[in-house]
């Protein structure tokens, strides 16, 4: 839990407006015994407590009150920011620039799975007691008594890769005890996840590269990731002397019952992953198509809507426009082609009929949602051999997936497909298109 923050602000020619934060607030509570309005969208300024500059910025108000009595009047209001950051100076968005930024990863567990850096020695060898006893600070140990070593073995860094977000650095950032207590010993840590920008950065598109890292992230590592504080260098300071106390991104949900190892879909402490990671963010035409994806598969709730998200990103997935229209054997798109001429001379004085009908047509000739799934299956299958998914038939879930997908978008009724049936199974459905998806977008890691 934050601390409250309390702080004086400059309001327009006002500089008395008074405001207190209450820990897990995004809301200032502000008075004044002099009145003041808040513009919509406005970037405010002030000092707390302790001195230190504050910026809110794209500022809105609500609950603004004008108080008059015998004494005079005092007006009071709450404050919401979109961002606020404490630091050494004031932030202007639109001018100051950013050199890096980092994120500390909020329940680690669940992406490091395989961190060795830190451990127990419970039975330490002979030469490793004897070179114990030669240290100037330590007691004396005796290798009879098992004594129980706790380490960090010094590796800082986790993993460091130049990708087109910038250097993104994975790190330990440990705190330690000088002595032992009646209590123990503690060797605490937090990972950190840093980029550093190839060219500085405005405040917004520092949080968008920060903001698709943490998402590539919270994918791989499944439900529950999440970031926390988030800090700031800005361009030419050495040290990250800015801090975000909230902003309007995600950055995953903080949840105490999320603490424990999950399955990463791939291993961020292997060797392989630093090429991984570049390989996602050089392909730059995905990001659509990944934030869809991402914005169906962190949802908590299965819905309607939610389905007809999952399907419509394979509408989407970059491709050339070539490879969107149906093959026909020759004969066929000769009569296509006849199709059109014949529409366009005996339509040719109802333009508005003559345009509905060639649309139609064109139709014909592209890919429908359901064959760019189920073509994104035949690329997926080979990879399926010998896995008991092998044995699901995924072009017929795909086939009656469309259709139920078709049901919540047109209202159209397949004769196998109940609207009753629809609701019981969009679940299902959504699994499924958001399996074939996540499986599609993630083959970047082979390629």
């Amino acid at each position: 839990m934050k601390e409250s923050i309390s702080a004086n602000f400059e309001v327009g020619i006002n500089r008395g407006v008074s405001g207190v934060l209450e820990p897990n607030s995004k809301k200032f509570k502000c008075w004044s015994p002099k009145n003041f309005h808040i513009k919509s969208h406005s970037d405010i300024y002030g000092k707390t407590h302790i001195g230190q500059p504050i910026s809110l910025l794209n500022c809105l108000s609500h609950k603004q009150t004008q108080h008059l009595g015998g004494e005079g009047s005092n007006c009071t209001c709450d404050l919401f920011s979109h961002t606020m950051i404490l630091g050494d100076e004031y932030v202007f968005p639109e001018k100051d620039l950013f050199d890096s930024i980092s994120l500390v990863v909020g329940n680690p567990l669940k992406l490091f799975k395989d961190i060795k850096s830190f451990g127990y020695i419970q039975f330490p060898k002979e030469g490793l007691i004897k070179a114990l006893n030669e240290e100037e600070h330590t007691p004396f140990f005796e290798i009879e008594k098992h004594p129980n070593i706790a380490y960090f073995n010094g590796d800082f860094e986790i993993f460091s890769q130049l990708t087109k977000l910038g250097k993104v650095t994975a790190s330990h950032a440990y705190s330690s005890g000088i002595w032992g207590t009646a209590e123990g010993v503690h060797i605490k840590n937090n990972i950190i996840i840093t980029i550093d920008f190839s060219s500085s950065k405005k405040l917004d598109d520092a949080f968008k590269k920060a903001n698709l890292l943490t998402l590539f992230f919270r994918f791989i590592a499944g439900q529950g990731l999440y970031f926390k504080k988030i800090k700031l260098k800005k361009s030419g300071d050495e040290d990250f002397n800015y801090e975000v106390r909230h902003d309007y991104r995600n950055w995953g949900e903080g949840n105490s019952e999320e603490y424990f190892y999950s399955d990463p879909l791939i291993n961020v402490v292997s060797d392989k992953f630093g090429e991984i990671l570049k390989n996602w963010f050089d392909k730059e035409d995905r990001e659509n198509v990944r934030n869809c994806f991402y914005s169906s598969y962190f949802s908590d709730v299965y819905s309607s809507d939610r389905l007809i998200g999952s399907a419509n990103m394979f509408d989407i997935f970059p491709q050339h426009q070539e490879s969107l229209k149906k093959k026909f054997d020759p004969e066929a798109k000769a009569q296509i082609d006849s199709l059109k001429l014949q529409i366009k001379l005996d339509f040719k004085s109802f333009p508005e009929i003559k345009s509905s009908l060639l649309q139609s047509v064109s139709l014909l000739e592209r890919k429908s949602l359901k064959d760019k799934i189920i073509e994104r299956i035949s690329i997926l299958k080979p990879e399926l051999v010998g896995h008991i998914l092998s044995f699901v038939d995924f072009d017929l879930i795909v086939k009656y997936g469309v259709k139920c997908r078709n049901y919540f978008v047109h209202g159209s009724i397949d004769k196998y497909l109940s609207p009753e049936e629809c609701f019981h199974f969009q679940s299902f459905f959504i699994d499924v298109f958001e399996y074939i998806c996540s499986k599609r977008i993630s083959r970047v890691w082979l390629e």
